[in-house]
């Protein structure tokens, strides 16, 4: 991720450990955490990954879908159905509670001509599952996940809004120096922003990035050139002097089961296909995932990384087990 400008807005944030380096300095998303903690009660660090979030539909509770007996009641489905469906098929639902064993057995031909594919995978993909009816598990996950989906975005809106004018206000009363320096490195040191380049109506677009162009650093549309960084010391000295605001707290980030990408699944089980071939037999599981990160410049939910690793090692089965052989023990008689 260091080496290249992120591929969208908030993606940097996913992936700490590739963050760029600058001595003396915090990178931008580091001093988007600090000054979080410091400036909102509570804080989540996932909240500018929040702010990737598709807004999904309200749907109704599951209580209000069905009966005490677990039957639809009529009218309510009749209104959202399609809202669920749209949300996540019946069969995506279906297909992200296989065990690894029954995606296995499942595999059918791609009809796209690609690897094997779970039966399900084959009705999802092609909307044969869209007059299947909807379990009262599926609803109540989609109902869940549209709730907790809204509250991070909303939650993460508002908290990362006061941190954009906190460090705005910083730089502008020049409280706290930021430099850039060129994305991919450089052998010069990190300039000095202008304060005046702080001069902005939204300073929101800078944080999503950490970034800026240095032809047209008031244009938040503009492609960044520049990774922003802030003077350590400075932004040490000012965190105590800060206010917290209390803000409403959605709980721990919901895992992405609403994330369940297709494409994403298909990405990381085509890159763990091409290191099955180029790597030994002594690399291990989490190895290979370290190696996909790489390759993606960001990490994958659990859910897709688990899901792509089953489809890839459909494949090839001996790295199941990767990493070195277990030594049995004998037992004792």
């Amino acid at each position: 991720m260091s080496s290249s400008a992120p591929a969208a807005p908030w993606r940097c944030y996913s992936s700490p450990k590739f963050w760029p380096q600058s001595a003396g300095k915090f990178f931008m998303a580091k001093a988007v955490q600090l000054v979080g903690a410091a400036r909102c009660e509570p804080w989540h660090d996932e909240a500018p990954m929040w702010m990737e979030h598709e807004l999904l539909p309200e749907v109704p509770p599951v209580y209000e879908a069905f009966d005490e007996t677990g039957a639809p009641l009529a009218k309510v489905h009749e209104a959202y159905a399609g809202v669920v469906r749209s949300v996540m098929s019946p069969a995506t639902f279906a297909v992200g509670r296989l065990t690894e064993a029954e995606w296995i057995r499942s595999c059918v031909p791609n009809p796209d001509g690609g690897d094997p594919i779970p039966a399900l995978l084959v009705r999802a993909n092609t909307g044969a599952d869209r007059n299947d009816p909807i379990t009262r598990d599926h609803w109540e996950h989609v109902s869940l996940c549209s709730a907790q989906v809204r509250e991070e975005l909303q939650g993460a809106q508002a908290r990362l809004n006061l941190v954009a004018r906190t460090i705005q206000e910083l730089a502008q009363e020049g409280r706290l120096r930021t430099f850039m320096r060129p994305i991919g490195g450089s052998v010069e040191q990190a300039e000095e922003i202008k304060r005046s380049w702080w001069e902005l109506d939204d300073p929101l677009p800078r944080l999503a990035w950490c970034g800026l162009n240095v032809v047209a650093p008031l244009d938040p549309s503009a492609s960044p050139t520049h990774w922003i960084f802030v003077d350590r010391t400075e932004l040490a000295q000012a965190l105590p002097t800060f206010e917290r605001e209390e803000f409403f707290d959605p709980g721990p980030a919901t895992p992405k089961a609403i994330g369940y990408s297709e494409q994403v699944i298909d990405d990381v089980a085509s890159l763990l296909l091409e290191a099955f071939v180029s790597e030994g037999p002594e690399v291990k599981k989490e190895q290979f995932r370290r190696l996909v990160h790489e390759k993606r410049g960001c990490e994958e939910s659990q859910t897709n990384w688990n899901a792509a690793w089953r489809r890839a090692t459909a494949h090839h089965p001996e790295r199941r087990r990767s990493g070195r052989p277990r030594t049995r023990t004998k037992s004792i008689e």
